[in-house]
């Protein structure tokens, strides 16, 4: 497969390609490929197709005739396997009925007196109660005294007796009069002294002399996220035409190219 730009100049390395521009047309010759493969048809196979090589579909088989179909039904197939051999298939047998026991009314059940493996190694006991334990009097009296000690809670925290709250009379309250506002002050408020707001007066709008007449002027500055990330065009993508060529005979039965 051969390439020609604009049909004329024959594609054969990169550095032909500085020639090509923007809507150029290159044609395709695909006459050195079919040569090529004509003369070495093994170079052009994939491992796949070597190693799997395709054969052509078999024909369906037909059917007997109908004469042999005729001949009468086929023998059964009278072969063992190895399961049939291993496993023998024996007759079910029926099962029995119990036999009823015919009990008399007069005959009472006579009860279990056998022994279990249980209740030979856990012999039950009988429970007794249990009298309370009293201690024994001690030779010559025991006289008992009252405990004297201290811990260290009593000597750490000492317990003082609550003084009785006084009674307040209606009478003296109405001496003393209305009660006074509370006059302190705090960190916060000697710190931070609350100022009165007041209204801002307006500013006269002033004129300024700097030579400019007309609209004012834009802001021409740069950013610093301007000057670090600078803004760049993408470059235009240019593409080709890939076109066969076109090959028509002529009177004599000649090949002519058209590019």
């Amino acid at each position: 497969m051969k390439l020609y730009h604009q049909g004329e100049q024959h594609i054969q390395h990169h550095g032909h390609f500085d020639n090509v521009k923007h809507d150029d047309v290159i044609v395709v010759r695909a006459d050195a490929f079919s040569q090529v493969k004509a003369e070495n048809p093994n170079d052009f196979t994939t491992t796949h197709q070597e190693n799997y090589v395709r054969h052509p579909t078999q024909a369906r088989r037909q059917q007997k005739d109908q004469a042999a179909k005729d001949i009468g039904p086929s023998a059964p197939f009278e072969g063992t396997t190895s399961y049939n051999q291993d496993y023998v298939k024996h007759a079910a047998s029926t099962t029995r009925k119990p036999l009823k026991q015919e009990k008399s009314s007069n005959e009472k059940p006579v009860p279990f007196d056998g022994d279990t493996m249980y209740k030979s190694d856990y012999n039950w006991h009988k429970p007794t109660r249990m009298e309370p334990v009293k201690p024994k009097p001690r030779e010559g009296g025991v006289t008992t005294t009252k405990f004297e000690g201290s811990t260290n809670y009593k000597n750490d925290y000492v317990k003082y007796d609550i003084r009785p709250r006084s009674a307040q009379s209606s009478k003296v309250k109405a001496a003393v009069g209305d009660p006074v506002p509370f006059q302190g002050s705090t960190t916060y408020s000697n710190d931070y002294l609350k100022h009165k707001g007041g209204y801002r007066p307006a500013t006269p709008k002033t004129k300024k002399d700097n030579g400019h007449q007309g609209p004012p002027m834009p802001f021409e500055g740069t950013s610093e996220y301007q000057n670090e990330y600078l803004k760049r065009q993408l470059p235009k993508k240019e593409y080709v035409h890939l076109e066969p060529e076109m090959k028509s005979t002529t009177s004599d039965g000649r090949e002519r190219r058209r590019k």
